[in-house]
């Protein structure tokens, strides 16, 4: 770059609301998605890692991590969490940011739908 100067573009992280439900056993979010977009040029931001936590009342839950699509869509589907999860009332998206992007962060509304 001229004059040593190294650009970083900003970026945006939009998050989905979700429902968490009991199925049997089992307590499951059918899927959270969240999508990545270039904050200069509103493009989406493709093959970087999101990273989903569920935010329960008895702190942070880890719901996983994907790498956005070609459309910058990051999705997690059918996440397994312990019974404690139908508290969580909000899930956050993270992008940790690369030498091209800084980092965003999200949350979104996180729903319990009973059975």
């Amino acid at each position: 770059m001229p004059g040593g100067f190294t650009y970083i573009d900003p970026t945006t992280l939009t998050a989905a609301p979700a429902v968490i439900r009991r199925s049997g056993p089992s307590t499951v979010i059918p899927s959270l998605r969240a999508t990545l977009t270039d904050a200069l040029t509103g493009r989406p931001v493709s093959g970087q890692t999101v990273t989903f936590t569920v935010n329960t009342a008895t702190g942070p839950l880890a719901a996983g991590a994907v790498v956005t699509d070609a459309d910058g869509i990051a999705t997690r589907t059918d996440v397994h969490v312990p019974a404690n999860a139908v508290t969580a009332a909000t899930y956050t998206a993270a992008f940790t940011g690369t030498s091209g992007y800084l980092p965003s962060t999200t949350t979104a509304p996180l729903t319990h739908t009973p059975d």
